[in-house]
């Protein structure tokens, strides 16, 4: 019975401690699963807000571009204006030339204090329109919005185009409205800022202008095709982010047109009413997050149903245990003399720790016979136990209670060895015994002393070893902190250099214009033959060299400088020349002969910096030759490779042998004594670069030293 007791108890004790370890895995999981969910949210939030954030950059520095554009078109209207009644055809040229510089651009029109559209391209043809009801013309007109407008998307009313407008007012000589100036940016330009953004298998960005209008969308692959322009219909989640945070924020929210749920980022486009907005699907991002899940779901239940196979394998253990020392009571007097054959070192003490009987193997593994043990005391045999420890060890035991414990025995001749003892207590007869076992250990202790001595060395080690590796990787992480930091200050140094190159470009260069404009007009107003005409016209060349090494020097600091991609497209090759020929001076515009080779009548390229590079060769040639030497350009067909090639040849002093290898550096002139900072040639072969192609230079002739072609290689096919 009180055998069967203790089992029972002892079964309790092993389910309670099964549930639990059950409870505290179960826990485990759950607190590392929500903070790991928890991380691949703000993965997810940081990466949209990233997003809308690059994006909203880009669309921004997209409306300056035309807002630059807009300020240089209306200052040159608010000029004619000044002057008195403005000519129509130079108002016209002038909007058309800023077509030519922002081929981003639609149209670019102007309507009068009325709000009557007066100038712009397809105006003369398409019947009298008005803007007057126009928010963005009432807010120019009252004086709402100082700067430029921004508006849209909306259909314009000339061309039935979808566009998105930025418009600033005009001001005549009084500082009055005189009207107001736009420009229409096709909804399909911002369709190209969208690409290359990684939208993983079901994200999505959208542009929205005012009162969340719809200007593009990109979805990833496989998405259902989206809304029409102009749509204004928006998720709940986004008007109440909006209503709270209306510059910048984030939500989470299933989205009607295509059902998938994302976390989403959005951002607004400066101070104007257009926002980005940028939603990565939680799916890539809690998809790795459910896959661990399911892992360390599994390996928990694995090592749970180990845990139970084991307690059930432990349970019978004692058990089986249990069973053999009841028969073993049983059978205690019948198996007395079986006892002696037995081995293990089988031996039966009283409680007063005096042998009963023995096994032979007991008695040779002391050394004694078994007359010479037969009824001593268990000091005769036990090593390094006082008496009153042993009398306290024989009064511990308990009957029916199995206690195995380690010790050491001493041999007749005296040696010591190490053995390990199982006693059973037992009550055979009302006289209570211990049957007890002792087995010889000496040489399992000693390996497993050896075996702790390595452990602890290896332990030692790996503890050393580990000090090591974090002390390196905390040294590898500060530098790549003080990278990342360096890296963040020069990235904002860039941004303040290209922010003040803008800036520098319209408040130098546009007063210049204005100048030699005003020069020009003065110049028609006198006579040819006089010296007042002869200044006027020097002045002017002065203001077109400043302008023109102007142009090198903010071409070189800014735009040829960037790491951003060229977005080439098709340009008309006799627009480039007329063009490059119109930047030259008159007087020696002349000299030029072109010669057209090719049949090529359109190519891919940026042509504002063609336009530069062109003008720079020409310019060089034609400094470089004697007053009356003719320049000839010619523009001939590559097949290999496949390029179109501008050929710039003159008759000039020719390039001395120790200026060539650096030719094309910055800084580079000539021994010649010409003026200029050596930046134009290196201005042409980055052009050249941006583009793909190259640019070289040859002699005119063979063996001869004078003279000079230089070929620009403008790729393509690409």
């Amino acid at each position: 019975m009180e055998l069967t007791s203790a089992r029972a108890g002892l079964d309790r004790r092993l389910l309670w401690f099964n549930l639990l370890v059950l409870a505290l895995v179960a826990a485990l999981v759950g607190l590392s699963q929500h903070g790991s969910r928890d991380a691949a949210m703000e993965r997810a939030r940081i990466a949209t807000e990233n997003i809308a954030a690059a994006l909203a950059q880009g669309l921004g520095t997209e409306l300056d571009r035309v807002d630059i554009g807009l300020r240089n078109a209306a200052l040159g209207f608010e000029a004619e204006a000044a002057a008195g009644a403005p000519d129509a055809a130079r108002i016209e040229a002038q909007l058309a030339r800023q077509l030519e510089l922002l081929p981003q651009l639609q149209s670019i029109r102007i309507a009068d204090a009325q709000g009557t559209v007066r100038h712009g391209r397809g105006v003369a043809e398409a019947p009298r329109t008005s803007v007057a009801d126009r928010e963005d013309f009432a807010l120019a007109r009252d004086g709402g919005a100082p700067g430029s407008l921004v508006s849209g998307p909306m259909q314009t009313r000339i061309g039935q185009h979808w566009v998105v407008a930025v418009a600033r007012p005009l001001r005549d000589a009084r500082g009055g409205f005189a009207g107001m100036i736009w420009a229409n940016v096709d909804v399909a330009r911002f369709a190209p800022l969208l690409d290359g953004v990684d939208l993983g298998r079901a994200g999505a960005i959208t542009v929205r202008g005012g009162d969340l209008a719809l200007v593009a969308r990109r979805s990833a692959a496989g998405a259902p095709e989206a809304p029409p322009v102009g749509s204004r219909s928006v998720s709940a989640e986004l008007q109440r982010a909006l209503a709270e945070q209306p510059d910048a924020g984030t939500f989470i929210a299933r989205t009607a047109i295509d059902g998938v749920e994302r976390i989403n980022a959005y951002r607004r486009v400066g101070a104007t009413p257009m926002i980005v907005l940028a939603g990565l699907a939680t799916d890539d991002f809690l998809g790795p997050w459910r896959a661990q899940t399911r892992q360390v779901a599994l390996l928990a239940a694995l090592a749970l149903l180990v845990l139970a196979a084991s307690s059930l394998l432990l349970h019978r253990a004692w058990a089986g245990e249990a069973r053999s020392a009841r028969s073993l009571i049983r059978e205690g007097e019948r198996h007395r003399a079986l006892l002696r054959a037995a081995g293990d070192g089988m031996h039966v003490l009283d409680r007063e720790g005096r042998l009963v009987e023995m096994s032979d193997s007991f008695a040779a593994m002391t050394g004694y016979t078994r007359d010479e043990l037969a009824g001593r005391h268990m000091s005769l045999w036990v090593a390094d136990m006082e008496p009153d420890e042993m009398a306290r060890r024989m009064r511990s035991f308990e009957v029916g209670t199995a206690v195995r414990f380690g010790g050491r025995h001493r041999r007749k001749d005296g040696s010591v060895f190490d053995v390990e003892v199982v006693c059973l207590g037992v009550r055979i007869e009302g006289e209570e015994l211990l049957f007890c076992s002792s087995r010889d250990v000496t040489e399992r202790r000693a390996q497993a002393r050896e075996l702790k001595r390595y452990r602890d060395h290896l332990e030692t080690l790996v503890a050393e070893r580990t000090g090591q590796w974090r002390a390196a990787l905390a040294r590898e992480q500060g530098l790549r902190a003080g990278a990342e930091a360096q890296a963040r200050s020069l990235r904002e140094l860039l941004e303040q250099r290209e922010e003040f190159l803008r800036l520098l470009a319209h408040e130098v260069r546009q007063p210049l214009n204005n100048a030699s404009a005003a020069l020009q007009s003065a110049l028609s107003a006198l006579p040819a033959e006089g010296g007042a005409a002869e200044r006027i016209a020097r002045a002017q060349a002065v203001i077109r060299q400043i302008v023109g090494s102007l142009d090198n020097t903010l071409a070189a600091s800014a735009l040829l400088a960037s790491a951003r991609p060229l977005d080439p497209r098709d340009a008309d090759v006799g627009a480039l020349i007329e063009l490059s020929l119109g930047d030259l001076d008159a007087s020696r515009r002349s000299r030029v002969r072109v010669e057209r080779v090719s049949p090529t009548r359109t190519a891919s390229m940026d042509i504002a910096l063609m336009r530069l590079a062109l003008r720079n060769v020409l310019g060089n040639a034609l400094a470089y030759s004697a007053p009356d030497a003719p320049v000839l350009l010619r523009v001939v067909d590559s097949d290999e490779p496949l390029a179109l090639v501008f050929e710039v040849a003159d008759e000039g002093p020719g390039i001395a042998a120790e200026l060539m290898p650096r030719l094309f550096e910055r800084g580079a002139r000539g021994a010649h004594g010409l003026p200029g900072h050596g930046i134009g040639l290196h201005v042409v072969r980055r052009v050249m670069e941006l583009h793909g192609g190259s640019v070289d230079v040859r002699p005119l002739r063979p063996q001869a030293p004078h003279g000079a072609v230089f070929r620009l290689w403008l790729p393509q096919g690409r």
